[in-house]
């Protein structure tokens, strides 16, 4: 059996060179994956550009930089927010009760 199932060949997936059709499913009907002409440089790949991969790194994450301060304090996410901070403060406060 295939990954691909009947409404999705080759063609519908982009399926390209090296590209196996589990991974190009995945890339298909992924909201969050766009394909571009340019190699798709790996984290750990050399860019030939003295902090080449730290700047691809900042642009394919600024989207997401707003969204990381807003939702935390949408109200479905208070509570882990309330438990992240009196966890840290607790964490800091006891190492400074317990050796002065």
């Amino acid at each position: 059996p295939t990954l691909l199932s009947a409404r999705h060949t080759r063609a519908d997936v982009g399926l390209q060179g090296s590209m196996t059709e589990a991974a190009a499913v995945i890339r298909d009907q992924s909201g969050y994956i766009f394909t571009s002409p340019e190699k798709d440089l790996g984290p750990l790949d050399f860019t030939g550009r003295l902090g080449g991969g730290l700047v691809r790194d900042l642009k394919r994450r600024a989207p997401f930089f707003c969204s990381d301060w807003i939702d935390a304090f949408r109200p479905e996410n208070l509570q882990k927010v309330v438990s992240t901070i009196l966890y840290l403060f607790i964490a800091a406060l006891a190492p400074a009760i317990t050796f002065g």
